[in-house]
């Protein structure tokens, strides 16, 4: 039983597949704007392909870890926005941004997550303030 159970599985995933695939050409039409530039710019045999496409969509809309990451860390309050909004809107981005990072979703993965951020933006910090005073050296 279990052995139909998983060949009806993997027809299924094949169909899901071809579907996928199939779609892209059909979704081209429906691209619009810098989305339809990202398409219109990948090589034809990429632009056939939906994981390629799909990873180019969301580099050009910074739908990335980093992307998340920024929106995260530096939001800005819309015009007339709710308080609730705002949260609920960070909470998304922090959930992606946790997503897109492969972060284990328990304590001790989060807490990692959040002393290795913590550990990189402090280097970077460290590494900013020796250039700054390595550029302001000639102006003394």
């Amino acid at each position: 039983m279990i052995w139909i159970h998983s060949c009806t599985d993997l027809r299924y995933m094949q169909i899901v597949k071809d579907v996928v695939r199939d779609s892209v050409q059909y979704m081209s039409a429906l691209l619009k704007g810098k989305a339809l530039e990202v398409y219109s710019r990948l090589p034809v045999k990429d632009a056939q392909d939906y994981e390629i496409l799909n990873d180019a969509l969301l580099k050009r809309f910074n739908l990335t870890e980093k992307g998340f990451k920024q929106k995260f860390k530096s939001p800005r309050a819309e015009v007339d926005e709710a308080p609730t909004h705002f949260i609920a809107r960070l909470e998304n981005y922090l959930m992606k941004w946790i997503d897109l990072a492969n972060v284990e979703k328990d304590f001790n993965g989060l807490m990692n997550f959040i002393v290795r951020e913590q550990y990189l933006e402090s280097l970077f910090s460290a590494v900013g303030h020796i250039f700054e005073r390595e550029e302001t050296k000639g102006f003394e």
